[in-house]
C-alpha cells in the first residue's frame, strides 16, 4: 500500500503508489489519495474534482491501455495545489492529442465514450502528457479557484 510519508501539514512527502492495471486500482488509488490529502484541509469541491479526474485517468489506462500491466499514482501537495500523475507501461498514447467528440444536441446523437479527458481538462488548472523511459504519464494540477 502507499506510504505517503510524514511531516507537518503542507510538508508531507509525495504519495507514490504502484498497482496492477485493474479496475480495483481505481478504488485503491482513490482511498490512498484521500488519506494523503485529508490532513491538508482541501475544500470539498476541489477534492471532488481531483477524485473525478483520478478515476477517469486510471480507468482510461485499465480499459484502453493496451498491454498495460501496472498503473502508478503519484500525488504532491504544495502551497495549496495538488498535482496528481498517473503512469502506465502500456503502448504509447497521448490522450491529450485526441480530438474531443462532436457535441450533440439530442441524446440519440451522442457518441459513446471519449468524454473523460475533456472532463479532466475542464476540472484541472493544467493537464500534461509525457512519454518517459517507455512509460505514459498524464499529470493534472488542481488548486482552489
Amino acid at each position: 500500500m502507499a506510504e505517503p510519508g510524514g511531516g507537518h501539514v503542507g510538508t508531507r512527502e509525495p504519495l507514490s503508489l504502484r498497482l496492477a492495471a485493474s479496475l480495483a486500482a481505481v478504488e485503491e488509488a482513490r482511498s490512498a489519495l484521500f488519506a494523503y490529502l485529508e490532513p491538508q484541509g482541501i475544500e470539498a469541491r476541489v477534492l471532488n474534482r481531483i477524485e473525478v479526474a483520478l478515476e477517469e485517468l486510471i480507468s482510461n489506462v485499465v480499459r484502453h491501455g493496451e498491454i498495460a500491466t501496472f498503473v502508478e499514482i503519484a500525488a504532491d501537495y504544495s502551497e495549496g495545489a495538488v498535482t496528481i500523475s498517473v503512469t502506465d507501461d502500456g503502448v504509447p498514447f497521448n490522450p491529450l492529442a485526441r480530438a474531443e467528440p462532436a457535441r450533440f444536441d439530442k441524446l440519440e446523437n451522442a457518441t459513446l465514450g471519449g468524454l473523460g479527458i475533456g472532463l479532466v481538462k475542464r476540472l484541472a488548472k493544467a493537464v500534461a502528457y509525457d512519454r518517459v523511459k517507455g512509460l505514459n504519464r498524464t499529470s493534472a494540477v488542481f488548486a482552489p479557484a
